[in-house]
């Protein structure tokens, strides 16, 4: 086609048609914006394309995140159940109306200065915040659930129960009472700490009894805000 313009062109010049030949490079001009315009529209698609499969690619990562994080989130709630139920086991045990030993109720004490901090698996949401690929996701409503979901804020929380744990529950605990021994058949993950290997039976200072332990308004308080901030 732009061989055969020229040839036109050429010929143009030639015969001296000056006006015919003005006329014929504006209908070039024209010819030559609409192949531009075409390239570009083909630049678009192509580029659409592109970040079509982008985004495809990305919310099937953040897919299996979120299939990570589901599956955390499944765990840390029976984990937190089982925490409660023992919770619960040990306040009715302090408060009469429940029978154990005491053997039994140290061993419900275990859990009750282990705290439960959910952390979401971001690796694709980092990635795509640094590379600045955010705008990928073309459906607005989705792109700001997963902004809202990925930057919750809850330092604050989690530092507070850090903060009750370490400062209050576990001094407390280890000046009130030896450490329970944990079962033989505990793994390390049960066992409270590798201390509690120790046999602690020749000490000068004994075992609390579990009188002594109903007898103790902050242990059943602190059972108390356990079971109400697992709730």
């Amino acid at each position: 086609m732009f061989r055969v313009l020229a040839s036109l062109r050429r010929e143009l010049i030639e015969r001296g048609g000056i006006h015919r030949y003005l006329s014929y490079a504006v209908g070039e001009i024209l010819l030559v914006v609409i192949g531009i315009l075409l390239a570009l529209q083909v630049n678009d698609w192509a580029q659409a394309r592109e970040d079509a499969a982008q985004e495809r690619f990305i919310l099937q990562r953040m897919d299996s995140d979120l299939a990570d994080d589901q599956e955390l989130i499944a765990y840390q709630i029976s984990k937190g159940e089982s925490f409660i139920a023992d919770h619960k086991a040990s306040v009715d045990i302090l408060l009469g109306t429940r029978e154990a030993s005491l053997e039994e109720f140290r061993s419900l004490l275990r859990p009750m200065t282990t705290i439960i901090i959910f952390q979401s698996n971001a690796p694709t949401f980092e990635q795509i915040v640094a590379t600045g690929n955010l705008d990928l996701i073309e459906n607005q409503s989705l792109s700001d659930a997963v902004v809202r979901y990925y930057t919750r804020d809850l330092d604050g929380w989690e530092s507070a129960l850090r903060t009750y744990s370490r400062d209050i529950i576990k001094p407390f605990m280890l000046g009130f009472d030896h450490r329970p021994q944990p079962p033989q058949t505990s793994t390390r993950e049960d066992a409270v700490a590798p201390f509690t290997q120790i046999d602690v039976s020749g000490s000068a200072v004994p075992p609390k009894t579990l009188d002594e332990y109903r007898n103790s308004v902050s242990i059943l308080n602190i059972l108390r805000t356990r079971i109400y901030t697992l709730e």
